[in-house]
């Protein structure tokens, strides 16, 4: 009987930890569909490349954003103009600017993405990732330090090859910090975990491009 009970007590945790987890995913998808549906009037913006120009809508109306460069885009410059409509209609006019590319929201987050993909590296299974209080240097070293992750760069024969403009925090008493984060995740893909570090307090958002005269680096952004 006793066996029984720790059983049943066992079986009701599991069960309130996928309620947690389904309500905390299904509250992350409504707050995209919230920030998504904010009316907007006499939204301009030119003369910026495709990644700068989904940088200021996703920090305007604070959206979580992941950008996919891994495809270089083929425009130099953007320009978008929307009289009356929401943040998913401004979304939609960026990415129509940009053949190839297309825009989802997954968890929380905008994942703008090419629209034929083969062998990402955001794709990569890491069996993995864990950080305590990292800021977002810790986090890239992370990431790089995946045994998943140096194998990808070798066999695809690209190097690394980082820029960081991580957010800084301003507290009321102007001191200022960098943001932390304290992840423990096993059997994602590292565009999950992109995802999780970009809709941390203080982040908001990532960004994987290729370039060099033959793509032969890689950038992994966060921040």
């Amino acid at each position: 009987m006793h066996h029984a009970n720790r059983v049943a007590i066992v079986c009701s945790l599991l069960l309130l930890i996928c309620i947690a987890i389904a309500y905390a995913s299904q509250s992350e998808k409504s707050a995209t569909r919230d920030s998504l549906s904010q009316r907007v009037s006499n939204y301009k913006d030119t003369g910026h490349d495709f990644s700068i120009t989904l940088g200021h809508l996703s920090q305007k109306y604070r959206i979580p954003m992941g950008i996919d460069l891994e495809r270089p885009p083929t425009r130099q410059f953007i320009s978008v103009r929307v009289s009356h409509g929401t943040v998913a209609d401004v979304l939609n006019a960026i990415v129509e600017g940009e053949p190839g590319y297309r825009w989802t929201a997954i968890n929380g987050v905008v994942n703008v993405v090419p629209q034929q993909s083969t062998n990402s590296i955001l794709d990569l299974q890491i069996a993995h990732f864990h950080v305590r209080h990292a800021d977002p240097l810790d986090l890239h070293t992370a990431i790089l330090a995946l045994p998943e992750i140096k194998r990808w760069l070798e066999q695809n024969h690209l190097k690394e090859r980082g820029v960081f403009g991580p957010n800084i925090l301003v507290g009321k008493n102007g001191m200022t910090s960098l943001p932390h984060v304290s992840l423990d995740l096993r059997d994602v893909t590292l565009r999950a975990i992109m995802n999780r570090i970009a809709t941390s307090p203080g982040l908001g958002g990532w960004i994987v491009s290729r370039w060099g005269e033959k793509n032969q680096y890689l950038n992994l952004q966060i921040g």
